[in-house]
């Protein structure tokens, strides 16, 4: 248990301090700034019949959160009960203030079930790290450009490779929540999302549970929680290609 509590906690940890510092400093003192002006915009807000339209689209198979409140539940709410989520969520974005119970996250640890393993199987096992999918993939694209060579010298149809690599390690975990904000106020996004996405980043905690067992909490100070619209909205941000970091913009 305290094995995998200090597995999750280093996963959800800032990255070292970065070669700069200076726009390290540059960044906290430039994002405060921008926060602490009065919003220039408002907010949209939401609606009784778009909160109906999201309840009817959530899956009713999807695990719930810490409050043990499924989403089956959520579709059989009375019109009071949608009515109260409906100025909930709209004095969340008039307040730009996220409560901290909905920023607490409980990690559920599920054993795989027993399979036999292949040998294509690498992660989890003695004696097999990365290097070897890598290796046995070296190995493909040398026997293909054996064999196109061979086809080219008999006159038979040659044989193609095309491989593409894409991963960005930690992409979503260690996400600098300045960073993406101070990205965020030069690419003019309204000053209320911006400040609202803040609140929903900030002072945010976890548990993890094994068997039944909880760990202490723990904050949760980097990292894009995952599986909302909100994850890939701020991936997308931080890869956009915006050149050098400038100041943030002033209304």
């Amino acid at each position: 248990m305290y094995q995998t509590h200090q597995m999750t906690e280093t996963k959800f940890s800032c990255n070292e301090t970065p070669q700069d510092g200076h726009f390290t400093t540059y960044a906290t003192h430039h994002l405060q700034q921008f926060l602490n002006q009065p919003n220039q915009t408002e907010p949209n807000l939401t609606t009784e019949t778009e909160m109906i339209t999201t309840i009817k689209s959530l899956p009713k198979s999807q695990a719930p959160g810490p409050d043990r409140i499924r989403n089956e539940a959520l579709h059989h709410l009375p019109d009071k009960a949608i009515t109260f989520l409906a100025v909930t969520f709209n004095a969340i974005l008039t307040l730009n203030y996220f409560p901290p119970s909905w920023k607490y996250a409980l990690i559920v640890t599920i054993p795989k079930p027993d399979e036999r393993p292949t040998n294509t199987h690498y992660g989890f096992r003695a004696n097999r790290s990365t290097i070897h999918p890598v290796m046995t993939l070296a190995e493909d694209l040398i026997l293909t450009f054996q064999t196109g060579q061979e086809n080219i010298n008999s006159n038979q149809d040659k044989t193609y490779t095309l491989t593409t690599f894409l991963d960005i390690e930690k992409a979503f975990d260690r996400e600098w929540h300045t960073g993406l904000l101070l990205k965020m106020t030069t690419q003019g996004y309204s000053d209320c999302y911006i400040e609202l996405l803040q609140s929903y980043l900030t002072d945010r905690s976890l548990v993890v549970t094994l068997d039944g067992v909880k760990s202490e909490t723990k904050p949760v100070p980097a990292g894009i929680p995952q599986g909302s619209t909100t994850c890939y909205l701020g991936l997308t941000i931080d890869r956009k290609k915006h050149g050098n970091h400038t100041s943030p913009k002033q209304d």
